[in-house]
């Protein structure tokens, strides 16, 4: 298997035809993704140790900073990886050996015994999700992925004032841990509480030298921004930093483009431009199949695509390789076999349904080849085509502005919605002023799917689980069009989340409009 090279930080490129895959398959499924609306931002398919096609729907870049949710645990793993091959961890280490200060007297034999092989597959005996407890005690819902908002954790304590370890070494164990797969995002967390203990850092400081370097990744985590001094153009974390305790790792950012590296890198089983910087007898332990998952799939109303199984951090796939998933659609399919990855990032909150999952197989996988087709500049042509025009704007959006019945001028709106009162729109100047508790915002658009930036825009208050940095929420791009002679929409999407809001305007009235906001 040849690795794949950069070309002036970009990766070798080839025809879609080249490597196997049909132009026309590829441009076909882009334009599902569009028709969808599911808000998926970027696609990436590498074959064959060639990019053969990709690209990032507008205003987003393939080097836009993101939250990566949990893909980020197959790259937590790979830290943990690196620690055994230095002979510093052991698969079979005693969790309870590094944390002797956060276990009660009372803790049951079966926790004394749950081994790092138990954290790294999921398999700790828990059903209850430590980390949620800690968010929601500690600093709210806001850190708590969407659909576990809400819930009663059922305790027979008070976990107020207790760290993570501490409530996770108190639940009760629900069945004998390696036995059965259940999935919690304690588990990363308690993964990057071991890379510290066990190399005296951060695991990004520690991946750094290891990996980062080599593979040209900039990562860092949201955590940092809320220092106020902190922009994401200076350097990232030192060791004296204003970050004492642990990070999170689903708050981890970086790029779509460093993501597909991640990827390749598990393809390449640890080797990066012809340098074998792992040892790949452990990425082929930590990709196999090491705990089936097809009764949580069943139990929790997962997509098929969860059902295939589990190693350390990463999932089985349904194409007989791997994947890493995370919150929101964030997804990196690789296929040894085939010699292939996929990766596309999202903010979908219906990601769980497996619907992109199904258009990718279903366009691009099914009619893939082993090896290289008749080239066909028409489809490749139409395929370049939609990669430039691709955006997050609603597929049906024109700019139809003269038949709209919204006409230019101000409006107040009947009922205020996130402090905006009131709305002016200038269509020949592409503008509109929002006025927002007693200020009044300027905002330029672009029409339909063409996005303007503006260096401040409305105020809002950000939701932890899809904020990127939070201390400059003021830099928004801004879109404007019709959704029908009555609706208008202005699509805005600020620079430090991923999230992006959608203002639906409907006439209520002489002067007044109905203002709705969907995402």
């Amino acid at each position: 298997m040849q690795d794949i090279h950069l070309i002036n930080g970009l990766f070798e490129a080839a025809t879609p035809e080249s490597v196997g895959i049909p132009s026309g398959a590829i441009a076909d499924c882009l334009e599902a993704i569009i028709k969808s609306d599911r808000n998926i931002q970027s696609l990436h398919i590498f074959k064959d140790g060639k990019l053969a096609a990709g690209g990032s729907a507008k205003p987003f870049t393939d080097t836009s900073r993101r939250r990566v949710y949990s893909t980020m645990k197959s790259v937590i793993a790979l830290a943990v990886l690196f620690l055994v091959q230095e002979g510093k961890l052991s698969f079979e280490d005693r969790i309870v050996d590094y944390f002797p200060e956060d276990v009660p007297e009372d803790c049951s034999e079966l926790m004394k015994n749950l081994t790092l092989r138990n954290i790294l597959n999921m398999s700790v005996g828990q059903e209850k999700d430590a980390l949620s407890i800690f968010h929601a005690s500690s600093f709210g819902e806001e850190m708590i992925p969407l659909n576990q908002r809400g819930k009663d954790f059922g305790l027979s304590f008070n976990p107020k004032g207790m760290t993570l370890e501490q409530i996770f070494f108190r639940l009760p164990t629900d069945y004998v841990p390696g036995s059965r797969f259940h999935y919690v995002n304690t588990v990363p967390e308690l993964l990057i509480r071991l890379i510290t203990k066990a190399s005296g850092t951060d695991f990004i400081h520690y991946l750094k030298p290891r990996l980062f370097d080599y593979l040209h990744t900039d990562v860092f985590n949201s955590q940092e921004t809320t220092d106020p001094s902190w922009s994401p153009e200076k350097p990232h974390r030192h060791a004296d930093d204003f970050v004492k305790t642990y990070l999170d790792g689903s708050t981890t950012v970086t790029s779509s483009y460093d993501l597909c590296k991640f990827a390749l890198f598990y393809l390449q089983r640890g080797s990066w431009e012809g340098k074998q910087l792992l040892d790949p007898a452990l990425i082929d332990e930590a990709t196999s199949m090491l705990i089936p998952t097809a009764d949580f799939a069943a139990k929790t109303g997962q997509s098929d695509d969860n059902a295939y199984g589990y190693g350390m951090q990463i999932w089985r796939n349904s194409y007989g390789g791997y994947q890493m998933l995370g919150g929101c659609g964030q997804t990196a399919v690789i296929v040894p076999e085939m010699n292939l990855v996929m990766v596309w990032c999202a903010f979908d909150p219906a990601y769980h349904d497996g619907g992109t999952a199904a258009l990718v197989r279903d366009h691009i996988f099914k009619a893939m080849r082993r090896h290289a087709i008749p080239e066909n500049p028409e489809d490749y042509e139409r395929l370049q085509a939609v990669l430039k025009g691709w955006t997050i704007a609603p597929p049906n959006l024109t700019s139809d502005f003269e038949s709209c019945s919204i006409r230019p001028g101000k409006y107040a709106l009947a009922k205020t919605l996130d402090g905006i009162g009131a709305v002016e729109f200038n269509y020949k100047e592409k503008s509109a002023v929002i006025y927002q508790n007693g200020s009044a915002v300027n905002l330029d658009f672009g029409l339909c799917g063409s996005f303007v930036r503006n260096a401040k825009g409305p105020e809002r208050r950000i939701d932890g689980y899809s904020c990127v940095y939070e201390n400059d929420m003021k830099a928004v791009w801004a879109a404007c069009g019709t959704t029908g002679r009555d609706t208008l929409l202005l699509q805005l999407q600020y620079e430090g989340e991923m999230q992006p809001v959608r203002y639906y305007f409907s006439p209520a009235g002489e002067g007044v409009l109905r203002c709705e906001k969907r995402r």
